[in-house]
């Protein structure tokens, strides 16, 4: 029977390397930033700020900021605390359609495709989350497994599987998306 996932927030998944032992990094953030936590976020001018949207070649991702934006001035702002997106960190998210504001019902053959990876207001909250949105017009990201994060209640099976509904999927970004290489 086909599950009906919750529309959230991206999360990480960092494997056991001792070169990710230490994966967050204290960067100092920009000024007036009110990303929320679990935003891609780029490196400009020495400061950490949110990334534009979609996440693509030309608008590329430094890493995935672990808390919120504490939109203040940067010189009175705590350091940033960033997930660097190196080769190995993994991030979890919903499959949405095309323009993130619909269902989308994952497909067989959604695993290994490259997709975009964008921010719309997907849930019923005033913030906009980032999500995988059923569509190639700037591929940034690539499916890599349908394992995630979270067990739904009163359900068997941790992984999505086709035919479920806005499917939390587990991603790697595409070195073409990455500006730390």
């Amino acid at each position: 029977m086909a599950k009906t996932y919750t529309k959230r927030n991206i999360g990480i998944r960092i494997p056991a390397n001792s070169f990710l032992g230490y994966p967050v990094r204290r960067l100092p953030e920009g000024a007036s930033q009110t990303f929320i936590a679990f935003s891609p976020v780029v490196l400009t001018a020495g400061l950490i700020v949110k990334a534009a949207d979609p996440i693509g070649a030309t608008n590329g991702v430094y890493g995935i900021a672990v808390k919120a934006g504490q939109n203040t001035t940067a010189a009175l702002a705590d350091p940033a605390e960033v997930v660097a997106v190196v080769d190995g960190v993994e991030i979890m998210a919903n499959l949405l359609s095309a323009d993130g504001t619909g269902n989308n019902t994952l497909a067989a053959d959604d695993l290994g495709k490259d997709l975009d990876f964008e921010e719309n207001d997907v849930n019923t909250s005033s913030a906009a989350m980032w999500h995988i949105a059923d569509s190639t017009s700037g591929v940034s990201i690539k499916v890599i497994s349908f394992e995630n994060e979270m067990q739904l209640p009163n359900e068997v099976e941790s992984s999505a599987v086709a035919g479920d509904i806005n499917a939390r999927v587990s991603c790697v970004f595409m070195a073409a998306a990455r500006a730390y290489n």
